[in-house]
């Protein structure tokens, strides 16, 4: 624009004066413009062009003048009061002023005033219109949070937009939502930042602008990050890494509690208004919100899927419980109607298809359907708890009955479930284990009515023992034809006293292996009392009945560690009344093989002369007789010292050879050194005592085929000795001969 000379500015000046206006001025002042910059720039330009010299149009803000237009320069204080002759006019509460090198001319005054204000109201309708237009972008924001909270459920997404939107309201760099976790800030959401560890933030209380919210639960900014003392210095390296330069940070709240932090960071010098903390105070109570409905929504979920998870569970329990229903309810049919493990078995292939298979306490196959499968030829899990998949396709389970393992039970290649298979294998090993138990107490019950018709047969009287025989003939055992009763003790039990159970399991089981003894003949009845075993057997010659006891000895000390038994047998008897008679023959027996501690076997045939002296206590007759007899010996050989009784000892353990040990003669005393009561009994003659035969068509005599014999000394000697002493006919005992012994033996 060519500038006018002096003589032309002072050419206008007086027609301003005269006119009392500028009509240009006027005209400009009547438009309406869109930029309030652009308003003062063209004042300044027209006022420049009119008077002639530079001037400059200024706005107040913050207590500091800011130039909006003209060519002449602010002074270097603009803070500073204006010169005097500058014209100031107030308009709409922010201060707008024309400057000039010059003096101004009082018609120019009021023009230049109402220039002014014509600026101020242009700068007010450019912060209206700012003000409007934040609102508009700020209505835009919530809105499309508002929307993201109808929209979008998944927490995330929620967090992300709201980032963005942040970002976005409030023309800043980076923006984060962090999350609490107890008592920890964790970065969940992050946008525009550069480093890794920015998405990765994690602060307590205190820590970082957005700890000191965390902290105080109000909004909280600063204008220089790096230069600001306010806030800990835990970050400040990485504020530098993002050349971060202001921050704001609000508090997340939802009913009274904080449940995070939204903050926003810039990486220009820049200050948060009073304005901007308010937008972002409102994003975030709506980001408060969408958070819970987001976490709701993520909760709902949660608890949907449950539900789902729980109804196909539940689905697939029903139909295990159905599956398994209908095994259990075929197994119990057939245990209550006392069915074998073949049966069962039948039952579950039924049911299940595939195999199945049951093996015994040693591992031997004792049922298979279907007949023909492929199946180990032994199998064994005791170390297996409950039902477990063994090598290969199938399940097994152990079959345990009183906690006792007696087998195992396999379902192999079965098409249904394996959930189905594992419970249908646990219920297969509880139907066997019943049958088992099953099995068990009936032959228990039966072995308790043949054992108490073994003591009625036995001990009872003659309508019990009646009884007794009609209830063993219903119950299978034949006791037509000769039979013998056979006695044991068990010896060595001491060892176990201690443990009163132990005794009694090991008796039991005694008493169970001589019952199941392949030795043992079909038709035996066999008992226990205490510590003695009573067998009623058919009768066996000496050799057959000393070879099944050899076998039941065997078997006895097979399950019983550490025990021994002594036997006695009595004399066939072809009359079941007259057991008892036996039954004292086998404890006749049974105590001369305890007495004789080189037997263990002892049979009523072969003890002779023993058997009246072993006998007596069961005979009163016995008992007075021999008791005459021998009672003034015995008396007088107490007072003696035991003479006699140590020279029969000598004797016996000489095997009854007159020379004793090492060629030392046995001598008996003499008879005057016998009492009168002794000689008198001697005196009398005594009969021939009658030879019975003995097993095998020999004499119980003192042959030298019986003294040689492995028996000989139950049957031949010591006692041989008492038949010879009273057979011989010696009744004076020589006086010389009493000395050597009493020298001797003294």
């Amino acid at each position: 624009m060519p500038q006018p000379t002096p003589s032309v500015h002072r050419l206008a000046t007086a027609r301003l004066s005269v006119q009392g206006a500028d009509p240009y001025l006027s005209r400009l002042l009547a438009t309406i413009t869109t930029d309030g910059r652009a308003a003062a720039g063209a004042v300044a330009e027209h006022l420049e062009f009119v008077l002639g010299t530079d001037v400059a149009v200024v706005e107040k803000d913050d207590g500091a003048w800011r130039h909006l237009g003209g060519s002449l320069p602010l002074p270097e204080t603009s803070a500073s009061p204006l010169l005097d002759d500058s014209v100031v006019t107030q308009v709409g509460g922010g201060p707008v002023a024309v400057l000039g090198a010059e003096a101004f001319d009082q018609p120019m005054v009021d023009t230049i005033r109402q220039a002014c204000a014509w600026v101020a109201l242009h700068l007010a309708a450019d912060v209206a219109g700012s003000a409007a237009d934040d609102a508009a972008r700020e209505a835009r924001v919530v809105r499309a949070v508002s929307e993201q909270m109808r929209s979008v459920d998944d927490l995330d997404q929620v967090l992300h937009s709201i980032a963005t939107r942040t970002l976005d309201l409030l023309g800043a760099d980076i923006c984060g939502v962090l999350l609490r976790h107890e008592e920890e800030l964790v970065m969940t959401a992050c946008v525009g930042h550069t480093m890794a560890d920015t998405a990765c933030l994690r602060m307590a209380r205190g820590q970082g602008v957005a700890g000191k919210v965390f902290e105080t639960g109000r909004p909280s900014k600063i204008d220089d990050y790096l230069a600001d003392h306010t806030i800990s210095s835990d970050f400040m390296s990485l504020a530098a890494q993002e050349a971060t330069r202001s921050a704001l940070a609000v508090p997340l709240t939802l009913r009274g509690d904080l449940i995070g932090v939204l903050e926003v960071w810039r990486r220009r010098a820049s200050v948060f208004t009073s304005q901007e903390v308010q937008r972002l105070v409102t994003l975030a109570d709506f980001a408060s919100i969408a958070i819970d409905k987001a976490r709701l929504y993520d909760q709902q979920q949660v608890m949907l899927r449950d539900l789902a998870e729980a109804r196909v569970e539940l689905e697939h329990k029903v139909e295990v419980f159905s599956r398994t229903a209908s095994v259990q309810e075929a197994v119990d049919r057939l245990v209550l109607g006392g069915a074998t493990y073949a049966a069962i078995a039948a039952a579950v292939h039924d049911e299940l298809g595939g195999v199945v298979a049951v093996y015994g306490p040693e591992g031997a196959n004792v049922a298979l359907r279907p007949h023909g499968a492929r199946v180990p030829a032994t199998y064994s899990c005791r170390s297996g708890a409950g039902a477990h998949r063994p090598e290969g396709n199938g399940w097994a389970h152990p079959i345990v009955a009183d906690q006792e393992y007696v087998g195992s039970v396999l379902l192999l290649d079965s098409q249904v479930h394996d959930d189905v298979v594992a419970v249908a294998v646990s219920q297969v090993a509880m139907a066997c284990a019943l049958t088992h138990l099953q099995q068990q107490a009936s032959s228990r019950a039966r072995d308790e009515a043949l054992e108490q018709s073994l003591w009625d047969l036995l001990q009872g009287p003659i309508e019990h023992r009646m009884a007794a025989r009609s209830r063993v003939r219903r119950l299978g055992i034949d006791l037509e034809g000769p039979l013998q009763v056979v006695r044991a003790q068990i010896i060595g039990l001491a060892s176990h006293a201690s443990n009163t159970a132990a005794v009694d399991r090991m008796t039991h089981e005694i008493v169970r292996a001589i019952r199941t003894s392949p030795a043992t003949p079909r038709h035996t009845l066999v008992g226990l009392r205490g510590d003695q075993l009573v067998a009623v057997v058919p009768a066996h010659d000496a050799a057959g009945i000393r070879d099944l006891i050899g076998q039941w000895g065997r078997a006895a000390l097979a399950v019983g560690e550490g025990v021994g038994l002594s036997w006695g047998v009595s004399r066939a008897k072809t009359d079941p009344f007259a057991l008892a008679a036996a039954s004292d023959e086998a404890v006749t027996a049974l105590t001369a093989a305890l007495r004789l501690e080189s037997e263990t076997v002892a049979l009523f045939d072969e003890l002779g002369i023993v058997r009246l002296l072993l006998g007596r206590d069961s005979d009163p007759d016995m008992r007075r007789f021999l008791d005459e007899v021998t009672g003034p010996l015995l008396s007088y050989d107490r007072e003696q010292g035991g003479a006699l009784v140590a020279t029969l000892r000598a004797y016996f353990d000489a095997n009854c050879s007159p020379e004793g040990r090492g060629g030392a003669a046995v001598h008996p005393p003499q008879d005057d050194a016998l009492p009168t009561g002794a000689r008198a009994t001697t005196d009398r003659p005594r009969p021939e005592p009658p030879r019975r035969p003995a097993p095998g068509g020999h004499r119980a005599a003192d042959s030298a085929d019986q003294r040689g014999s492995p028996h000989a000394g139950i049957g031949a000697s010591p006692w041989g000795f008492v038949r010879r002493l009273g057979r011989d006919g010696s009744r004076t005992w020589s006086r010389a001969r009493l000395r050597p012994w009493r020298r001797g033996g003294r």
